[in-house]
């Protein structure tokens, strides 16, 4: 999947999502194991975004691929987890 599809979709689900709270700014919290680059990538079109509107805040959070899917488990078990996750 390309870069920007991603992004499309991880855009859509953010409005999507913010729908549900439209009288407030709705955070979006996205966890990920992109590599270093791709990481770069999508928190500069997090800031990007987050600067063209006022509804919405894109927070992207690169996680460790190692026991990746068991701090998502713990996280969310604890309700502190993302909204998003992305295991590459």
């Amino acid at each position: 999947m390309k870069m920007r599809s991603v992004l499309a979709a991880l855009l859509a689900l953010v409005m999507l999502l913010g729908v549900v709270a439209a009288d407030e700014k709705t955070t979006v919290s996205f966890w990920e194991t992109f590599t270093d680059a791709q990481h770069e990538y999508l928190v500069k079109a997090a800031a990007d975004f987050n600067a063209s509107q006022d509804k919405y805040t894109v927070e992207i959070q690169q996680q460790p691929t190692k026991g990746f899917t068991s701090n998502v488990y713990t996280a969310v078990v604890n309700g502190v987890g993302p909204d998003i996750i992305f295991n590459y």
